[in-house]
């Protein structure tokens, strides 16, 4: 099975501003005026190829300055198959090669955290981008798991009292059965993975929502101060054939900015802008609109749910 190792990114998420708390609402404005606000490693995916190996991966030392007693973790990832245990992010320590491991168990979604494991029964789906959110506490054991957007599972008493410690060695692509070796072939992780980012603490659901909602192509997640971050990962040292690719994020950022444009075009010309009730029923608007207003960007500017924009924009004139 070949890993489909293109940089096309999913559709853009698109959202309401009544789901924005006030940093994701400044950021937002900020774009506003001056435009999306792009890290170093915005655009660039991490991509971890077939066929199975033991040589492709990425390398990142010594990821936490602090032992972490809550997490979060959210990515988008694809996968190439979900045939046997295969884990996207394992972090070990000496004396414990799976201090953190984060990935597919045959079908299931599985997590080990000193060696405890933890398995949901949401089965990740091949080949598909996919948003993940999972978050822990170690006062209460508590868990959360949200795929794109959505909480499919709950739990509590999870590796209760247990501490993530610094020091360690945290590969993508590969699972460490020793600490920073061993590897498996039949458990190298295969496709393509962006935007991972560890926070050191549990997210309420609501920013867990502000995490998702932000899309594959926001600027946002930067604003929320990730304890390791996409930029930090992408400094990790590459191996085999472990490569990063360009996504399209930059060419859609280009595709508002030109839409942007003919509106302003429009406006000066004495056009009404797109969605007012003299241009409604143009069948282009509402995918002008999702360009301006939700690729690249981190908040929306239509008011009200995406379904009553649409209806707007595709009402037939009267």
């Amino acid at each position: 099975v070949s890993t489909q190792s293109t940089g096309e990114f999913p559709n853009s998420i698109q959202l309401s501003s009544t789901q924005l708390n006030l940093k994701m609402i400044l950021v937002g404005l900020v774009v506003a005026l001056l435009g999306p606000i792009y890290s170093d490693a915005y655009n660039n995916i991490l991509s971890l190829p077939a066929p199975e190996n033991t040589e492709n991966y990425l390398l990142l030392d010594d990821p936490f300055q602090a032992p972490l007693t809550e997490l979060t973790m959210c990515a988008w990832y694809r996968q190439a198959y979900n045939d046997t245990g295969r884990y996207f992010l394992s972090y070990a320590v000496p004396g414990s090669s799976n201090e953190l491991l984060i990935g597919d168990a045959g079908g299931e979604l599985r997590i080990y955290m000193d060696d405890k494991s933890w398995t949901s029964s949401y089965d990740p789906q091949e080949n598909v981008w996919t948003h993940i959110c999972w978050t822990w506490q170690s006062e209460t054991g508590n868990v959360v798991l949200q795929i794109d957007g959505v909480v499919v599972d709950e739990d509590s008493d999870f590796a209760t009292g247990e501490t993530v410690r610094t020091g360690g060695a945290m590969i993508f692509g590969q699972e460490q059965d020793s600490f920073k070796g061993d590897f498996v072939k039949s458990q190298s992780w295969l496709g393509t993975l962006y935007n991972l980012n560890i926070w050191n603490r549990a997210m309420s659901k609501e920013d867990l929502n502000l995490v998702y909602t932000d899309g594959f192509c926001g600027s946002g997640i930067d604003s929320m101060n990730p304890t390791l971050s996409w930029d930090d990962i992408m400094t990790g040292e590459l191996k085999g054939a472990a490569s990063v690719i360009t996504g399209t994020c930059n060419d859609d950022a280009a595709d508002a900015a030109d839409n942007a444009a003919d509106d302003a075009d429009d406006a000066a010309d004495g056009a009404p802008p797109c969605g007012t009730d003299e241009k409604a029923h143009n069948p282009t608007c509402w995918e002008q609109q999702d360009k301006v207003n939700f690729n690249g960007s981190p908040m929306g500017f239509i008011q009200g749910d995406v379904d009553t924009a649409k209806a707007a924009c595709f009402a037939t004139k009267k």
